[in-house]
C-alpha cells in the first residue's frame, strides 16, 4: 500500500485510474499514465519493438534514397531508367527487395521499357484519334447517311463485338480439349528466379495464353507444378483474373505431368540436350519449363527430365539460322509456343522459326 502512495505523489492521476479500473494491468496504466521523464517504467519489450521498426524505417529510408541516387545517376548519363515519378508501389517493393546493384539495373531497364510501351501506346492512339477526326473534317457524313460506316464501305458488314469473339476463341480451346494435340508448361522452377524473372515468365505465360487462344487450331495448353501461392501464378492471376473460373477454357494442375500423362508420350524441350527435334510429331506431349533465366542457373530443365527419365529434344536453331555473335540463344515462353503452332500446322522448321528474335539472326539458313 505504502508503494501506492508513492506512486500517487508522483503522479496524482494514477491512483485515480486506478480506482476506476481495479481490475486493470497495473503496469499497463502507469505506461499509460507516467510523463515522458519516466520512460524508463516502461516495459523493455515495447522498447525494442519500437527500437527494431525505428530501424528498419531507416533502412528502408536509405534503400530508397540509394535507387532515386541510382536513378538520377543513370538518366544524367542519358541510360534508361524510369521517371521517379511514375514508379507504381508494388515496383518499388520489388526495388527495395533487391539487393545488388546488377539487379536492380536490370530492373531499371524493365521499367523504363515498361514505361516507353505506355507512353508509347497513348501516343498512337492520340494519333489515331486525330486522324479519324480529320477525316470526319474533310468528308463529313451527308443527310441520311449512316454514321457507322463511312462512304463506299458496304454496309451488310455487321462489325463482329469482343463478346462473340471471345466465345468463339474459348470454344477453339474447349474443342482442342478434346480433339488437339497437348503441350505442357513445367510450372515449378519459382525457386530457381528472382521476384523480377518471375513476374516475367508470368507476363509470357499470359502472352503464351493468349497467342494459343488466338490461333485457329490452338493446343490444349496445360499448367502442371502449379503453386498458386508462388510469385509466378500470382502475377500470372493479376494478368488472368478468370484463370480459376471453372467455365474458363484453362487447365491448371498442381501435380506433376507424369501423373497425369502416359510417361512414353512425353518430350521435354531443353536445350541443353543434344537431341534435336527434327520434325513434329502429333502423338507426343512436348513440355517447355516456365522460367525465365537471366542469371545462367544452368542446364536445370536437363537435369529435371534426366532425373524423371523422360525424353529430351531441343529445337534445331543451329541448323536454320544464323545467330548473331556475342548474343544468347534464349526464346522466351510466348515464341517457343508461336513456332510450336506453326510447327504443327506446317512441319516446317522455315516457317515455325520466324518467330525467333530478329534483333539476335542476321538470316536464315539454306
Amino acid at each position: 500500500m505504502i508503494f501506492f502512495k508513492r506512486c500517487c505523489f508522483l503522479t496524482h492521476s494514477f491512483c485515480g485510474i486506478y480506482s476506476l479500473h481495479p481490475q486493470s494491468s497495473i503496469l499497463n496504466r502507469a505506461t499509460y499514465v507516467l510523463p515522458r521523464k519516466f520512460d524508463s517504467f516502461r516495459l523493455s519489450s515495447s522498447s525494442v519493438e519500437q527500437e527494431n521498426e525505428g530501424n528498419s524505417l531507416v533502412d528502408e529510408d536509405r534503400q530508397i534514397e540509394t535507387v532515386k541516387t541510382e536513378i538520377a545517376s543513370i538518366r544524367q548519363r542519358g541510360g534508361r531508367a524510369p521517371d521517379i515519378n511514375l514508379i507504381q508501389k508494388h515496383h518499388w517493393n520489388d526495388l527495395l527487395s533487391l539487393k545488388t546493384t546488377a539487379s536492380r539495373r536490370s530492373y531499371y531497364w524493365y521499367l523504363f521499357s515498361r514505361e516507353q510501351t505506355i507512353k508509347n501506346g497513348k501516343l498512337k492512339r492520340q494519333k489515331q484519334k486525330n486522324e479519324r477526326e480529320q477525316q470526319v473534317r474533310l468528308n463529313p457524313p451527308q443527310d441520311g447517311q449512316d454514321k457507322l460506316y463511312s462512304e463506299g464501305q458496304p454496309t451488310f458488314l455487321l462489325p463482329v463485338g469482343r463478346r462473340t469473339i471471345n466465345k468463339m476463341r474459348n470454344y477453339r480451346l474447349w474443342r482442342a480439349a478434346q480433339l488437339g494435340e497437348k503441350l505442357i508448361f513445367d510450372c515449378s522452377y519459382d525457386e530457381y528466379m528472382t521476384r523480377h524473372e518471375a513476374k516475367s515468365a508470368a507476363n509470357q505465360l499470359a502472352w503464351s495464353f493468349t497467342d494459343n487462344r488466338s490461333d485457329t487450331e490452338p493446343f490444349d495448353l496445360h499448367f502442371c507444378n502449379v503453386n498458386f501461392s508462388s510469385v509466378t501464378i500470382q502475377q500470372l492471376e493479376r494478368n488472368i483474373p478468370t484463370m480459376q473460373n471453372e467455365k474458363f477454357p484453362m487447365h491448371l494442375h498442381e501435380t506433376s505431368y507424369v501423373d497425369l500423362f502416359p510417361k512414353e508420350q512425353l518430350v521435354y524441350l531443353t536445350p541443353h540436350c543434344d537431341n534435336d527435334l527434327t520434325e513434329y510429331d502429333p502423338d507426343m506431349i512436348y513440355i517447355i519449363g516456365a522460367m525465365v533465366d537471366k542469371g545462367g542457373q544452368g542446364p536445370l530443365s536437363l537435369e529435371k527430365a534426366k532425373a524423371l527419365d523422360l525424353k529430351m529434344a531441343r529445337l534445331p536453331l543451329d541448323q536454320y539460322l544464323n545467330w548473331e555473335k556475342g548474343t544468347s540463344k534464349y526464346l522466351t515462353l510466348d515464341q517457343m509456343v508461336r513456332i510450336m503452332l506453326d510447327l504443327k500446322r506446317t512441319g516446317k522448321w522455315e516457317v515455325a522459326l520466324r518467330h525467333a528474335p530478329k534483333r539476335k539472326v542476321s538470316s536464315a539458313k539454306n
